[in-house]
């Protein structure tokens, strides 16, 4: 799964937002046979999150509209709302991610000092989801991993998610450090692909603007390749 960001506003659309289904385009009805049938996991096509602001307007227009249409109406409803970012994307040292994990951790806490906030406490809640396919279920087919290692109310939100085929035998994987302080809004992720091309994270996106001394932090953090 994408990070909880609202594809209307990018604002954290963790708890109380949530993901929203559409109608299916047909192609994202070919998206979920072609999943099923190859036993791949992703994000569908036709779901998105939305944040707390948008999510009633967004239940409302599921069983009408496929979601570029209904993007398009929520932010015609609402001028304030700014065009999704594009994330920038810098190449990194590869690193498995786990250590991906290690390093948000530890730039969660020296950003908190930089922007004098309250450091949040790193605390795993993690939601298990199955996805049963080809006859198998649950505990026997693939699962989704969704973990929150912060309070949904920090402003320094660490959220990631793992894709399994089964025990033991990932499918993708990402990572993401929402950053929602003010005058600040923006976020920092890594991922293992899905078509597993490599097992290592070796990019990192952001979106939004960072202030230079926290720019300077995740540069540090994470060293170009």
């Amino acid at each position: 799964m994408k990070p909880p960001e609202c594809v209307v506003c990018g604002a954290d659309a963790a708890a109380p937002g949530e993901l929203v289904r559409f109608v299916s385009r047909p192609e994202d009805l070919a998206w979920r046979r072609r999943v099923e049938r190859d036993r791949l996991v992703g994000h569908p096509p036709d779901t998105a999150w939305l944040c707390e602001r948008h999510v009633e307007a967004g239940r409302r227009l599921a069983p009408e509209l496929d979601l570029d249409d209904a993007v398009s109406r929520l932010r015609a409803s609402d001028p304030s709302a700014p065009p999704s970012p594009e994330p920038r994307v810098t190449t990194i040292r590869g690193m498995p991610i786990a250590e991906f994990v290690d390093r948000l951790q530890l730039l969660v806490t020296r950003i908190a000092a930089q922007l004098g906030v309250p450091a949040p406490d790193l605390v795993p809640r993690t939601t298990r989801t199955w996805h049963p396919m080809d006859g198998a279920v649950a505990p026997d087919c693939p699962f989704v991993d969704d973990t929150t290692w912060t309070s949904p109310e920090s402003p320094l939100t660490l959220v990631g998610s793992r894709a399994w085929w089964s025990d033991g035998v990932l499918a993708r994987a990402h990572e993401t450090l929402l950053i929602r302080v003010a005058g600040v809004s923006a976020s920092v992720s890594g991922h293992i692909p899905a078509d597993r091309s490599t097992d290592r994270v070796g990019e990192l996106l952001i979106t939004g603007d960072l202030p230079s001394a926290v720019a300077a932090l995740v540069a540090d953090s994470f060293p170009a390749a």
